[in-house]
């Protein structure tokens, strides 16, 4: 899926605006222009009980998907 996300049109996105974390891959990042991140010092637990250690926080980012808006954090 294609979605603008901080006014980055962002190709081949996964997105699930319902999920607690919202994961952001490094070419997704790289196509938004590579923005600061926040520090983050949460774990994150997989389903396959690896630990993974995000290495930051995209805070109240604007998604715009078929011209429906959201906010959401990226780690």
């Amino acid at each position: 899926m294609d979605a603008m996300v901080n006014g980055y049109l962002v190709s081949n996105i996964l997105i699930d605006i319902g999920a607690k974390v919202n994961f952001l891959t490094l070419d997704a990042w790289n196509q938004m222009g590579r923005p600061s991140f926040h520090p983050s010092s949460n774990v994150l637990y997989m389903a396959n009980e690896i630990r993974a250690m995000p290495i930051g926080v995209l805070k109240d980012d604007s998604i715009t998907i078929q011209g429906s808006k959201f906010k959401a954090d990226f780690k």
